[in-house]
């Protein structure tokens, strides 16, 4: 079973958004192992919300390499708009056991939960 969702996006110039769902594994550790389409230019979304919290450090962009990897050096938290909010939450919101054991409070899984 792997600890991540990869969904299309297709946002904001992000082509993928990736939903971490195990607060017991590392950010690095769970990333450096997804391949994505080698794209010129191309970064992705992660959604870290179930891992480090709704704040200011939930999602991270990340650029992929020629190879398809992950460049893990070079990432940036960023702030997204509300469409993306919406997107993130509802891909969470298909995986309610990731949800009610995750590090949020009860107060954050029913705002996930209801939008």
């Amino acid at each position: 079973m792997t600890n991540y969702l990869i969904n299309d996006l297709n946002l904001s110039g992000y082509n993928n958004i990736i939903t971490l769902l195990d607060y017991k594994e590392k950010i690095s550790a769970c990333l450096k192992n997804i391949k994505q389409l080698p794209l010129p230019g191309g970064k992705v979304l992660v959604d870290t919300a179930l891992v480090s919290g709704l704040n200011s450090y939930r999602f991270i962009e990340v650029k992929i390499d020629q190879d398809g990897t992950l460049d893990l050096n070079q990432y940036a938290y960023v702030m997204v708009n509300d469409a993306i909010i919406d997107k993130a939450n509802s891909i969470i919101n298909t995986e309610p056991a990731w949800l009610n054991n995750s590090i949020l409070t009860n107060s954050q899984k029913k705002l996930i939960a209801t939008s």
